[in-house]
């Protein structure tokens, strides 16, 4: 066998692994010079990719003498397989020098190997895994540049990260090692699946586009009724059988796929093809793969640190979740900030419970609303059941009071509304202290949770049933939902502190897997994917880790 063809039989690690000893030294002092530059600050271009990896790197090296790293059997293969993979995590694959990787690889298969190159394979290789790790631990995109006050903490950092490389490196099973990295929560597996038949059906060229016409309901005949048939079997909403029938009528069996189609997208489910629902269906398959990317992202950030219970509020998607011991305990629908008073993102810990909780107005309602009313009409505040307190907490008469000298953050009083049926709050509050001033609470305004699209807060998560969740949270035999009832009844501010604080977290879902193992879209109402997607698509770079 020549040369040229044993070079070619051989892969990129075997090359490095029949260099002889000798050779292996000179790898180690290029190594150590090449490295010891990048530790002393001054930046390292190995085949034109600038090493980020400016603390881990040296300290990997290092701690094993600046001897190379990939010379094992099957590692390098291993790594190219763990960075095609990551496409499958809705990652992009150049993010971990793929390309540089195997251009390197083919390089080697057809010419000599020298010192440098092979140091150059290996500190590329070093690089692209700790990239690859640190995205599907941490994610890809930073929170705090797209959310400065976010405060939602990472995963927890290895402790011995030079150990944890290594182990990686040297895993019998390296690929399998890496995709271990990734969230392991089902709600990130499941979405992660989803992605791949979301690919699938884009790859096969998509589904049909049904054409604009009236309004279909059970009973009617259409030309369309055909196309719909294979558009909703192409999501699973209708049966295959169902879908090869050419009958143009519009059955149950169609409607039924309609509702299920509707439901999933957070759509009045009367199995009727109107506008909106027609412009879902329409939804292109490409446009649906960027969503999920976007909410596997989401996932990284916030899975690994989830716990076992916590008060979870898809704010996207306008509901809230009570989970204990990784069960569902409570679910119910959720008012949420409108677009111009978003509710944020953040994690907070759930104190206590208020009965018949007052009111503080919150100075951009003073600002925008309440004061421009009270200049407006004396009476407002009567009528609104309001009083003014002064800073030792006293009641004060609001005549006195100059109300064209101050806005909502000047006024040197505050506006509480005592209990009641008009209070904003309803008869329930739960308290979770944080900077943004947003809590879980009630509303006299129930007709609010029936609409489809429910943002009408001022940032605040008005909640339907209350008192059910108020009771599973207090968990006490003493607080049934009658008790609470009968105290809430007297019209007196009560607080029930909870034995045991439960952690909140308002999250912002488009896409999430249901109960029913269904996969969910919402509108993007606060324009945040945009976002999101532009990171993920932008060149890496590392991001601060806050445990």
């Amino acid at each position: 066998m020549s040369r040229t063809s044993l070079l070619g039989s051989l892969t990129v690690a075997a090359l490095l692994l029949a260099t002889p000893a000798v050779a292996q030294e000179a790898v180690t002092d290029i190594l150590r010079v090449r490295v010891g530059s990048l530790k002393a600050g001054g930046g390292l271009t190995v085949q034109g990719v600038a090493l980020q990896s400016v603390d881990l790197l040296p300290d990997f090296y290092a701690g094993r003498a600046y001897r190379p790293a990939w010379t094992a059997p099957g590692r390098m293969d291993a790594l190219l397989s763990a960075v095609r993979a990551s496409v499958e995590d809705g990652l992009t694959p150049r993010d971990y020098l793929l390309e540089p990787l195997e251009r390197l690889a083919r390089g080697a298969k057809t010419r000599t190997v020298s010192d440098t190159l092979r140091a150059d394979i290996d500190l590329l290789a070093t690089e692209a895994l700790i990239r690859l790790a640190f995205s599907l631990r941490y994610g890809k995109v930073d929170p705090r540049r797209l959310d400065p006050s976010w405060n939602i903490p990472s995963a927890g950092a290895p402790r011995q990260a030079v150990q944890a490389l290594d182990a990686l490196i040297t895993s019998d099973t390296l690929a399998r090692a890496v995709a271990a990295l990734a969230p392991r929560h089902p709600l990130y597996v499941r979405l992660r699946d989803e992605l791949a038949r979301y690919r699938a059906i884009d790859s096969a060229g998509g589904w049909p586009i049904i054409d604009p016409g009236p309004n279909l309901g059970v009973g009617m005949t259409d030309s369309r009724v055909p196309v719909l048939r294979r558009r909703l079997a192409a999501t699973g909403d209708l049966s295959p059988d169902d879908a090869r029938l050419s009958d143009q009528l519009y059955d149950r069996s169609v409607a039924d796929g309609v509702a299920r189609f509707q439901s999933r997208l957070g759509l009045a489910s009367d199995g009727i093809l109107g506008i909106r629902t027609r412009a879902e269906l329409n939804v292109a398959p490409t446009a649906r793969i960027k969503t999920l990317r976007v909410n596997l992202e989401r996932g990284r950030w916030v899975l690994p640190g989830l716990g076992a219970t916590f008060v979870t509020v898809n704010i996207a998607a306008y509901q809230a979740y009570y989970l204990r011991d990784d069960s569902l305990a409570w679910s119910g629908r959720a008012v949420v900030g409108q677009p111009y008073l978003q509710t944020p993102e953040f994690r907070a810990r759930m104190t206590s419970i208020v009965l018949n909780p007052t009111w503080t107005v919150p100075p951009q309602i003073l600002t925008d609303e309440v004061l421009p009313a009270i200049r407006r009409n004396p009476g407002y505040l009567t009528r609104n059941s309001m009083q003014v307190v002064n800073r030792d907490g006293e009641v004060i008469d609001p005549t006195g009071v100059d109300w064209d000298a101050y806005d909502g953050r000047t006024l040197p009083y505050r506006i509480v509304q005592t209990p009641g049926g008009e209070n904003p709050l309803g008869r329930i509050k739960f308290l979770l202290p944080n900077a943004y001033q947003v809590y879980l609470h009630d509303t006299p305004s129930r007709g609010l949770f029936q609409q489809p699209r429910r943002t009408f807060s001022h940032g605040c998560i008005r909640i339907q049933d209350p008192v059910a969740l108020a009771t599973l949270l207090l968990d006490d035999s003493t607080w049934t939902a009658a008790a609470l009832d009968s105290v809430t009844a007297l019209g007196q501010e009560v607080t029930i502190p909870l034995e045991h604080p439960v952690p909140v977290l308002m999250l912002y879902w488009t896409a999430w897997m249901a109960q029913d193992g269904a996969l969910n879209f919402r509108p993007d109402v606060y324009g945040r994917d945009s976002g999101v997607l532009a990171a993920l698509n932008a060149p890496f770079a590392f991001h601060p880790v806050t445990p």
